[in-house]
C-alpha cells in the first residue's frame, strides 16, 4: 500500500479508527459555501505521484487523536476495544507509540477490501470528501496483496506477542503496550484542521470491522 493511501487511512496498518458521523443538513447558502470549500480542498491536494515525490519532507503536528469502534462488536470479526497513540501532539515524520487491545474471532484474509470515508472539518462541521482520482472517500481492493508486499516480516516485538501483521490473520486475542516505531509519513501542507477517517473492512461478503479516527493537523 502506498504511503499516500496509508496517510488517508492514517495509521491503518498501525491498528486504528472510530464512530459514524451522521449526515449534516445545511441551509442552501452554507451548503454552497461548503461545496466550494470541498472543491478548493480537493484542487489543492497534490496528485499521488507528486505526493510520493515531495521533497524535502516538512514536519507536521497531529493532535487530539480519538478512536472509536463504529460497529457492534457482536457483528465484527475483529474487535479493537481500545487504541491509543502517543505522544500528543504527534510529530510526522517521527516516532509513534501505539497501545491496543483486540480480539480476532475467526481466521480471515483475501479478498480483503477497505472502504474509507474521509471527513474534513469545514465551518465547524465534518463534511464528507468525495473520492477523486483514488483520493478521499474511496474503496481499496486487494488489501492483502498490498499489505504482504509492503510488510515482508513482522517486527519481533509483535511476533513475541502472537500478533501477525500479514495476511491471512488467525483467530487470536492480541494486546500491545507502548510499541514504538518510526512513522515516515508525508502529509500535504494543505491538510489542516480537523480530519475524520472511517474504515470499514470486508473479506468477501464477511464484515470484518469498522474503525474511526478523528485528529487535528497543525
Amino acid at each position: 500500500m502506498s504511503s499516500y493511501v496509508v496517510f488517508i487511512g492514517l495509521l491503518f496498518i498501525t491498528a486504528c479508527y472510530s464512530a459514524i458521523a451522521d449526515p449534516v443538513k445545511f441551509s442552501s447558502e452554507l451548503e454552497l459555501l461548503t461545496q466550494q470549500e470541498i472543491r478548493k480542498f480537493l484542487d489543492s491536494l497534490p496528485t499521488q505521484e507528486t505526493f510520493e515525490a515531495q521533497s524535502p519532507v516538512k514536519t507536521r503536528l497531529v493532535s487530539s487523536f480519538h478512536y472509536e469502534n463504529c460497529a457492534k462488536p457482536s457483528d465484527e470479526v475483529v474487535v479493537v476495544s481500545s487504541l491509543s497513540i502517543k505522544p500528543d501532539p504527534l510529530e510526522l515524520p517521527g516516532n509513534i507509540t501505539v497501545s491496543f487491545d483486540s480480539v480476532i474471532k475467526a481466521k480471515f484474509g483475501s479478498p480483503l477490501k477497505a472502504k474509507l470515508t474521509v471527513y474534513k472539518e469545514i465551518f465547524g462541521v465534518y463534511v464528507e470528501i468525495p473520492c477523486v482520482d483514488n483520493i478521499g472517500s474511496c474503496t481499496y481492493d486487494k488489501i492483502c496483496a498490498k499489505l504482504n508486499k509492503k510488510i515482508k516480516t513482522c517486527p519481533p516485538q509483535l511476533v513475541k506477542k502472537g500478533i501477525n501483521c500479514r495476511c491471512p490473520f488467525s483467530k487470536t486475542e492480541a494486546s500491545l503496550n507502548n510499541f514504538t516505531f518510526p512513522l515516515n509519513l508525508k502529509v500535504p501542507s494543505v491538510v489542516t484542521g480537523g480530519v475524520r477517517v472511517k474504515i470499514e473492512l470486508m473479506s468477501g461478503s464477511t464484515f470484518i470491522t469498522c474503525m474511526e479516527i478523528t485528529m487535528e493537523f497543525a
